[in-house]
C-alpha cells in the first residue's frame, strides 16, 4: 500500500485527532502523511449566528474544503469531528471509520474567582456566557433564563484565555473530548491558566451533547475499496450503533451540526434497550411543540427508537390511555381531544372496613412515630372514605409527588414536614427511604394497600425486622377487552399503562381474542407510569417507549401533546 495521506485541519485538536488515527495505522504497518487543510471555518471568524442567515454557509463550515481535497485527490482519507460534519456527505465520499470517542460531556468552565454558589450556574445568575452553539444557548436559556451570551470562536486555547480578557465571558462550555485530548499534549496551554479555572462536567441527560459529540470520524472517497478495508480494521462497531440514533435523528430533522438538538444515547445493561435522552429547542421551526423540549425514551430497535424520536417531534399521534372508570371523567375534562382516548379496564371497589394484618413484629420496642406508606392514590381516597385522621405525629410515605398532590388536597391539616417522598416512584422506594431514616425500634409502619399488595415492599422491610402492619383498603377489578374494541383502537399511537394490572388486562385480551401482539409492538408506543410498570411491561418482552416518573396522567399527556 502506498503512502496514505490523511487530510486535517491545523488546530491543535484537530491535529490530535489526526495524529490518533494516524498512530493506529502505523501501528498496523502503514506509511502516512499528514495534510493540513484550511477549511472557511479558520479562515472566517464571524459568529455561527451570523453565518446562519446566509442559508447553507454553516453547513460543512469545518468540513468542506477538507472534503473537496479528498474528492481532488489531494489525500485518502480525512479526519474529522464528527459533530462538525453534516449528515450528507457528497455521494462520492463515505464515512468508512469510526475509531474512538472520548468525553462526549459538556464542560462548564470559569474562573474560581467568579464563583458565588455551590448550584449550577455557580457564577452569578446574569452571567455572559460565551459560546457560538445554537444549541447550548438554547439549553443554557431553559435552565438559567437570566444567562446573556457572547458568541466567540476559536480554538481551545483561545477560548480559556478569553474568561481572563477585559468584557470577556465569565464561563465558557467545551466538548469534553477536546479537553481529554488536547491535556495529553505537552504545553498545550498555561499551567497558570489551568490553577485559575474550573471545569466541571455536565451530566449528559440533564444537558445533552451535540450528536455524535466527542467522536472521531474517518472519510473516504466511497471508491476506494482498499482504503476502506483498511479503515475497517480501525472502526468501533459499538460506537456506531450508537451513533446511528444520535446522527440518524439528527439527519430526519434535516438539520446540520448548528440545529438546537441534544442528544445522548446509549445502550442500557440490565434491561438491554437503547435509550435516547434529548433535547429541542424551540428555534427550530418544524417541531410540532412551541416550546423548549426535554424527554428520555427507549427501545430495543435503535431504527424503530428513531423512527419513533421523529414522528414524535413532529406528528400529532393518537393517545390511549387504558384506566380506571373513576379517572376517565377527570381526564376528559382536562383533555378534550379528538385525539385521545380513554379505555375503561379498571374499577376500583373500596372496603367499607379496612382488613388488617400484622406481616412482621419481631422487633416491638418503644415506637416513637408511626409511619403510613401509601402507595396510591386508591390508598388516599380509601382513608379519606373512611373518614381517618392522622396523628400530628404520624409520618406519610408516599410513591411521588402527585400522590402528595392528592394527599394535601383531601387532607389539608397535615404537616407537609412529615412527608416522605420515594425517590423513584416505587413501592420499595418507600421501603429504602424508611430504611435510610429510621431504625426498626424507633418505628411502626402501617401500609395502605390494595389486595394485590405490593409485595417488594414488605420482604426489604421484613429482613430488616421492622414492625409493619397491612391494612387492605380497596380492590381492583379488571375486564377483557373484546375483540371488536382491540381491533378499533388505534395502532400508530401511544399506550399508557399506569399500573402492572391495567397492562395485565390489556395483554390478557389480547390472549383471550387470539390478537397477535405483534400487531400492535411494530407502531404502538408503549409508555409506563413508573418504574414499577415499566420493569413490568419489559417482562413481556415488549419495550417500553417512555416511562413517566411519576404517576401522573396528566403530566405525561400534556408531554406527549
Amino acid at each position: 500500500m502506498k503512502k496514505i495521506r490523511i487530510a486535517t485541519r491545523g488546530s491543535h485538536l484537530a491535529l490530535a485527532q489526526a495524529k490518533y488515527v494516524e498512530n493506529l495505522l502505523q501501528k498496523k504497518n502503514y506509511e502516512t502523511e499528514i495534510v493540513i487543510i484550511k477549511t472557511t471555518g479558520d479562515i472566517n471568524y464571524a459568529s455561527f449566528s451570523e453565518l446562519a442567515k446566509k442559508g447553507d454557509e454553516t453547513k460543512g463550515l469545518f468540513t468542506k474544503e477538507i472534503e473537496e481535497a479528498l474528492l481532488n485527490h489531494l489525500a485518502d482519507i480525512a479526519v474529522h469531528s464528527l459533530k462538525d460534519l453534516p449528515t450528507k456527505s457528497p455521494e462520492e465520499l463515505v464515512i468508512a471509520a469510526l475509531p474512538q470517542r472520548l468525553d462526549f460531556r459538556d464542560y462548564w468552565i470559569f474562573p474560581k474567582s467568579k464563583k458565588i454558589q455551590d448550584q449550577f450556574p455557580y457564577i452569578k445568575s446574569n452571567g455572559k456566557i460565551g459560546t457560538s452553539s445554537l444549541r447550548r444557548k438554547s439549553l443554557l436559556k431553559y435552565l438559567c433564563p437570566s444567562l446573556e451570551f457572547i458568541d466567540i470562536r476559536g480554538n481551545v486555547p483561545t477560548r480559556i484565555k478569553k474568561l481572563f480578557a477585559e468584557n470577556g465571558p465569565d464561563a465558557i462550555l467545551l466538548s469534553g473530548a477536546g479537553i481529554e485530548r488536547l491535556s495529553k499534549e505537552k504545553d498545550w496551554i498555561e499551567k497558570e491558566l489551568l490553577e485559575k479555572i474550573e471545569m466541571i462536567p455536565l451530566d449528559p441527560e440533564w444537558f445533552p451533547p451535540a450528536p455524535g459529540q466527542g467522536t472521531i470520524a474517518v472519510q473516504c472517497r466511497k471508491n476506494d475499496q482498499e482504503i476502506i478495508k483498511i479503515l475497517q480494521d480501525i472502526h468501533n462497531k459499538e460506537i456506531e450503533e450508537i451513533i446511528n440514533i444520535e446522527r440518524g435523528l439528527l439527519s430526519k430533522l434535516e438539520g446540520g451540526c448548528h440545529l438546537p438538538l441534544g442528544i445522548h444515547a446509549k445502550k442500557t445493561e440490565k434491561d438491554n434497550l437503547y435509550q435516547a435522552n434529548i433535547f429541542l429547542g424551540k428555534d427550530y421551526p418544524y417541531t410540532k411543540k412551541n416550546k423548549d423540549f426535554y424527554f428520555t425514551r427507549y427501545h430495543k430497535d435503535k431504527n424503530k427508537l428513531v423512527e419513533f424520536l421523529y414522528e414524535e417531534l413532529t406528528k400529532e399521534i393518537p393517545i390511549v390511555i387504558f384506566g380506571k372508570k373513576q379517572k376517565k371523567e377527570i381526564l376528559k375534562q382536562k383533555f378534550n381531544k379528538d385525539n385521545i382516548y380513554f379505555i375503561n379496564i379498571m374499577d376500583i371497589i373500596y372496603y367499607d372496613n379496612f382488613i388488617k394484618n400484622i406481616i412482621n413484629n419481631n422487633t416491638i420496642n418503644i415506637q416513637s412515630y408511626t409511619i403510613y406508606a401509601i402507595f396510591s392514590a386508591e390508598g388516599i381516597r380509601s382513608l379519606k372514605k373512611q373518614n381517618f385522621q392522622f396523628d400530628k405525629n404520624d409520618i406519610i410515605a408516599l410513591n411521588g409527588k402527585k400522590s402528595k398532590e392528592i394527599l394535601l388536597q383531601n387532607f389539608p391539616e397535615i404537616n407537609t414536614n412529615n412527608l416522605i417522598l420515594s425517590e423513584d416512584g416505587t413501592a420499595s422506594g418507600i421501603a429504602k427511604k424508611i430504611i435510610n431514616l429510621y431504625k426498626p425500634q424507633e418505628v411502626k409502619i402501617i401500609a395502605i394497600t390494595a389486595k394485590e399488595s405490593r409485595d417488594e415492599f414488605f420482604e426489604l422491610l421484613q429482613k430488616q425486622d421492622y414492625f409493619i402492619e397491612r391494612w387492605i383498603t380497596y380492590e381492583t377489578k379488571t375486564r377483557i377487552l373484546d375483540k371488536k374494541e382491540l381491533q378499533s383502537l388505534p395502532v400508530n399511537a401511544y399506550f399508557i399503562f399506569g399500573s402492572p394490572s391495567l397492562f395485565d388486562a390489556f395483554y390478557n385480551s389480547l390472549r383471550e381474542n387470539n390478537i397477535d401482539k405483534n400487531i400492535f409492538l411494530n407502531s404502538v408506543r408503549f409508555i409506563s407510569l413508573g418504574k414499577t410498570t415499566f420493569q413490568h411491561i419489559l417482562r413481556y418482552n415488549i419495550p417500553v417507549y417512555a416511562m413517566a416518573k411519576e404517576p401522573d396522567y396528566e403530566k405525561i399527556i400534556q408531554e406527549l401533546v
